[in-house]
């Protein structure tokens, strides 16, 4: 069933100029917040859910204004909330960002993750896009943003397989999303590459980076291995 939202044209006007609240963006600025951003199939949720289990790192949860589905869990996915709920912090400034999905609903980041995160005294930890992160530097220029990759193409076709079978279409067009996400992160200084060949070992560099524990060479590996992939995807599609 289609969703439809009540209050669209509010949510559009309200979207259309945003932009975080200076007192919001200024409550972040204690908070160490970390960034993970690669290709699909890079290792980002595994890495995640590793260390929410730690104790030592906040995964935020977005809030959205869609129910939930079948199995979903408020907290978990997402934090299911009114339109009215959602649109009141978003005329109070409380998202860090925040979109029109789709028409159907809207899905942001709220303030009140990283306060959560500040109150527990654990890192804050997210998954964004390429095209997202410039919202979150715009609210705190402090971000740790991680891109993950994978360590070869080879690798990285066989860990996409595994997740089932695709069409030639979907792999095409992950291969062209994966072309963008890659261009448009090598050409930001502000990433740090971290390769994903054993899990064990990019929690430990997820955990090196997050405390500022930077290691130069292993950062330009990272990124000569980024573009080793992006000469390889550039031929596929």
């Amino acid at each position: 069933m289609e969703i439809q939202l009540k209050n669209k044209q509010e949510f559009i006007s309200v979207l259309k100029n945003y932009t975080i609240s200076d007192d919001h963006r200024t409550s972040l600025g204690d908070i160490t917040l970390v960034l993970l951003v690669g290709i699909t199939g890079s290792g980002k949720n595994a890495i995640m859910h590793r260390l929410s289990e730690s104790g030592e790192f906040h995964v935020v949860v977005s809030d959205t204004t869609r129910p939930p589905r079948a199995g979903e869990q408020n907290g978990r996915e997402y934090w299911f909330r009114s339109e009215a709920d959602v649109l009141a912090d978003l005329r109070n400034g409380r998202f860090v960002e925040a979109a029109l999905i789709h028409n159907q609903q809207v899905s942001g980041t709220n303030t009140r993750e990283f306060e959560e995160a500040l109150s527990q005294h654990k890192i804050a930890l997210n998954e964004v896009d390429v095209m997202g992160i410039e919202n979150f530097l715009k609210a705190k220029p402090d971000i740790i943003p991680i891109f993950l990759i994978p360590p070869s193409i080879e690798i990285w076709q066989e860990r996409l397989h595994k997740r089932g079978e695709m069409s030639p279409e979907d792999l095409k067009n992950r291969l062209k999303s994966s072309l963008v996400e890659i261009k448009t992160a090598l050409e930001k200084p502000y990433y740090h590459f971290l390769i994903n060949d054993n899990l064990e070992d990019a929690i430990h560099g997820v955990r090196k980076i997050s405390k500022g524990i930077i290691n130069a060479e292993h950062d330009a590996h990272g990124r000569q291995v980024a573009q080793e992939l992006l000469k390889k995807i550039e031929t596929m599609v």
